[in-house]
């Protein structure tokens, strides 16, 4: 039976019950300025920033950019300059008429810093250690590989500029060394040339073929006395060719064939991994650029030498996060974060040249060398595992 209340003990439960509920007052927490940015420009600003919100806030660290800035400055500040921080302020703040000139100055000041084409036999020999030692495939020197930068159809253009995909663009290709770093780039072929043939109109092709790239001659795969030559590692866009190796057709693969694929691919994810990062990191790339056609290279250009200056002087600007990482124990292989939101268009891969027979021999060597005396114990795990994936 319920407790019988009186007259006062019910008044004051109904009027408790009117009465609101005391709520606690809740905590408001912003950094400082945070809560002030409306009175900063961005010279302000940084000097607000902790190294942890600098950081997040430009990609990189006091150092990489007090070391940039000098870069810079060496060579906008003019003699008779009276205010140093007023001209800070001026290019810091990229304003839109003026991203052409600070790219360009970007590209001119940093790009002998930071771009390295081999100039010699040893040097090429160098990198071709690197893709030895950190991707296990013999006599490489680099990766290449082309993507379509989306840019707004240029007034007047007709379909010079128009893709396979029904966009407008550009070309950026780029070879790349086994340390996720551009080795060389070039921008601006149009996008309605839509395979590797891009590759022709740019000053490497040239040298490549005419032999002034001072590769190495062929040398003795190791353990055995076969002779190979040094080769750049494509996809299916390109053409094969002596010194440009790409994946066997996926039709009737032995199981050779099957181990070659997956060496390959592996070694040349670096450069899968360069253009995601590139992209990851501008946003600009993921959708059309809005500038007029003749700014759009030297913005492309200027975004590649940050890229590798940031990769040589940023702490943790790639992390083990960013690019794809094998689990060579459990046959697996986690996508890195730069795939997601990934925009890039891939060079069209139906659209290549004629095979050259001399290309498909030194495949054929390098398929028997890496299945026999070439192998590493986890091969035969994982050559299921990048072709499912991106």
């Amino acid at each position: 039976m319920p407790p019988v209340l009186s007259k006062q003990q019910t008044v004051r439960i109904a009027l408790a019950a009117t009465l609101p509920i005391p709520r606690k007052k809740r905590k408001i927490w912003a950094k400082k300025w945070l809560m002030e940015r409306k009175k900063y420009n961005h010279m302000m600003l940084l000097q607000e920033l902790d190294s942890e919100d600098f950081r997040n806030y430009l990609r990189m660290d006091h150092a990489s950019f007090s070391t940039l800035l000098n870069l810079l400055l060496s060579e906008i500040i003019p003699e008779t300059c009276k205010d140093i921080y007023k001209l800070l302020r001026n290019y810091i703040q990229v304003r839109k008429n003026m991203t052409h000139a600070v790219c360009r100055l970007v590209v001119d000041v940093l790009v002998v810093f930071v771009f390295h084409i081999p100039a010699t036999g040893k040097e090429w020999l160098e990198t071709s250690h690197q893709f030895e030692s950190m991707w296990q495939f013999t006599n490489c020197v680099g990766c290449m590989d082309g993507k379509h930068v989306l840019v707004n159809k240029p007034p007047g253009s007709g379909s010079l500029f128009y893709n396979y995909k029904g966009t407008f663009s550009v070309v950026l290709f780029a070879v790349v060394n086994a340390n996720y770093e551009f080795m060389y780039v070039h921008s601006g072929v149009h996008g309605s040339v839509a395979d590797s043939g891009g590759l022709k109109h740019t000053n490497f092709y040239e040298n490549l073929m005419s032999g002034n790239l001072n590769l190495p001659l062929p040398s003795l795969l190791p353990g055995t006395d076969i002779l190979a030559p040094y080769v750049f590692l494509v996809d299916e866009a390109f053409a094969i060719s002596e010194h440009v190796l790409k994946p066997f057709p996926q039709k009737n693969l032995t199981h050779g064939k099957r181990i070659f694929n997956y060496r390959l691919s592996r070694a040349k994810r670096v450069v899968e991994s360069v253009f995601g990062v590139l992209s990851s990191r501008f946003h600009l790339f993921q959708k059309p650029i809005l500038l007029d056609i003749d700014n759009v290279d030297n913005v492309v250009l200027a975004c590649c030498v940050l890229c590798n200056y940031l990769r040589r002087n940023s702490r943790g600007y790639i992390t083990n996060s960013c690019v794809d990482n094998e689990d060579i124990e459990n046959g697996s292989c986690r996508e890195g974060n730069w795939w997601r939101g990934n925009a890039w268009i891939n060079l069209d891969r139906n659209n290549v040249t004629p095979q050259s027979q001399i290309g498909n021999n030194v495949r054929n060597i390098l398929t028997d060398y890496l299945y026999g005396t070439g192998s590493v114990p986890f091969q035969k795990r994982m050559i299921n595992v990048l072709g499912s994936m991106h």
